[in-house]
């Protein structure tokens, strides 16, 4: 296991790529590509503190961040009103959501 220690978030990179791969990568890029939703480049400089429960928060459940109020998530929804992510939220284990915070921060800095 490799630990993401600038977000507080522990997981499996490996395992985080693959889970990317297969459920992530139609959407985003690691790098700069937009394809669905943006590319995922320099998203730790982006998104706000605390970045790895903010970013495990996004992936579960994007339109839950944005209705919270969230000042990012709601920039994300001007720019990309049509696509909101896919509610990964009871679908993917807090374990697998880990592994791919951790692989998307340790890849895109």
């Amino acid at each position: 296991m490799i630990v993401d220690t600038y977000s507080g978030i522990s997981g499996d990179v490996y395992k985080g790529k693959t889970l990317f791969k297969q459920n992530c990568a139609v959407c985003h890029s690691i790098g700069d590509m937009r394809i669905i939703g943006p590319g995922l480049q320099n998203v730790y400089n982006r998104i706000p503190e605390p970045k790895g429960p903010w970013l495990k928060n996004y992936i579960l459940n994007s339109t839950k961040v944005y209705l919270s109020g969230d000042a990012y998530a709601k920039k994300l929804r001007k720019e990309y009103p049509k696509d909101s992510m896919t509610v990964f939220e009871g679908t993917i284990t807090d374990e697998e959501v880990n592994d791919i915070v951790v692989y998307i921060l340790g890849s895109t800095r």
